[in-house]
């Protein structure tokens, strides 16, 4: 108490000193506040996006397509694996049995060539069931609804651009079915919209009803290519996999999540927390540099007092401990002062939808929010403390060897 007591006594008596050490930590803890922030509100919303747009939070697939990137269009059309109508409803069965879903619904993936009066373009279709509500949260549609009926089919605008297409046009889509024959089929384009936080990775999927992605693909009515849940807590994930993979065995299906089957766009989200990372040891890098030259100045406007320090009796390391505490002190304060403004900007631009413009928007979103992850931002304090004790341990410990006859001899 006594040393906390005297290194505030000094603090105070040279504030301005204190002010030029103490403003570093204070930017440091509030930019680091608020860009973990931003990565991990765009890191968060991107795997909502990914989860709800295509994957699913966990997956049943056929066997042997445990581990198969669906965002792929790579691979010949008839050797993308489906599952049969006996697999599908064991499956449902057990899942009716094991766990309460919020939404399971059967899906179709083809690759198709659509066709429209004046040009044609490659793609990946969806077939989905009208019940299913998940895609509808991240699909933004510029035109046109979401699907409701047979034979109906939302295109990107992309797609639409490409092929020249508005809503209520009719395209030809030509396709190969699992036997190998070519079959084609007229589509209605009932919408055209976009998943924003997909653009980035050229997200490119046409959603249309599961009976015309069936017919496509030459299915047999109850079957399908996939089988996704979504369980409404994402912390279970992991739980409910095993359970069902469990339940599952010898049924011939694989039970996989969405961090299994993301695909190349995983690699985008691994890509954000490199940023973060890169980003702060950057930071941390120049704040110490920064501080390094700072407190070497700061130590040597105060020889003569270390020199009377140690001509009353203290010791090197009594010395060094009186600094190092004003140092903890200090950064501990202003650190604080900058994770609570950092948190408080964070906190009040949360509270409301932000519309960014392009191009920042590739990687936001045209609407952003931003998320306030406390466990994310409580380290940068002890973060940042220690980085400061650290680079200031080596001039404080040379300081401090000074010898009060080494200054007389200065002074004469």
């Amino acid at each position: 108490m006594r040393w906390s007591a005297l290194a505030w006594k000094n603090l105070s008596g040279g504030w301005r000193r204190a002010l030029s050490v103490g403003s570093f930590t204070f930017l440091a803890g509030f930019f680091m506040v608020c860009f973990i922030c931003f990565i991990d509100s765009v890191k968060t919303n991107m795997e909502t996006a990914v989860i709800n747009a295509l994957s699913g939070e966990i997956r049943l697939a056929p066997m042997g397509a445990e581990e198969e990137d669906i965002f792929s269009l790579s691979g010949s059309w008839e050797d993308t694996k489906y599952l049969t109508k006996e697999q599908i409803n064991s499956a449902e069965r057990i899942l009716k049995e094991k766990i309460n879903s919020v939404e399971t619904v059967k899906r179709v993936r083809h690759n198709v060539l659509l066709i429209s009066d004046t040009s044609e373009t490659g793609g990946m279709i969806l077939g989905i069931e009208p019940h299913a509500t998940a895609y509808r949260k991240v699909l933004s549609l510029s035109a046109g609804r979401y699907i409701e009926n047979d034979y109906e089919v939302i295109l990107t605008e992309t797609q639409a651009e490409a092929l020249e297409v508005g809503v209520g046009d009719v395209l030809g889509v030509l396709a190969q079915t699992k036997a190998g024959y070519n079959v084609d089929n007229a589509l209605t384009v009932v919408g055209i919209g976009s998943v924003d936080l997909l653009n980035l990775f050229g997200y490119n999927v046409a959603y249309t009803d599961l009976r015309s992605a069936g017919e496509l693909m030459g299915l047999a009515e109850g079957e399908a290519t996939d089988v996704i849940l979504y369980t409404g807590d994402p912390q279970q994930i992991t739980e409910v996999k095993t359970l069902l993979a469990t339940a599952l065995t010898g049924q011939q299906v694989a039970v996989t999540t969405w961090r299994q089957t993301g695909g190349f766009i995983m690699g985008g989200l691994h890509f954000l927390s490199i940023l973060y990372y890169s980003f702060t040891v950057i930071l941390l890098f120049i704040i110490g540099v920064l501080l390094i030259n700072i407190i070497s100045m700061i130590l040597l406007e105060r020889r003569e007092e270390i020199g009377t320090l140690r001509a009353i009796g203290f010791g090197r390391w009594r010395i060094a401990w009186l600094f190092l505490l004003e140092i903890a002190l200090l950064t501990a304060f202003f650190c604080l002062l900058g994770v609570g403004a950092g948190s408080g900007l964070v906190l009040f631009l949360g509270r409301k939808t932000l519309e960014v413009p392009p191009p920042i928007n590739y990687l936001t979103g045209k609407s952003f929010r931003l998320i306030y992850n406390p466990v994310r931002v409580l380290p940068v304090i002890g973060i940042i403390c220690g980085v400061t004790l650290a680079v200031a341990f080596f001039p404080v410990c040379r300081a401090a060897k000074v010898k009060p006859v080494e200054l007389l001899q200065e002074k004469n």
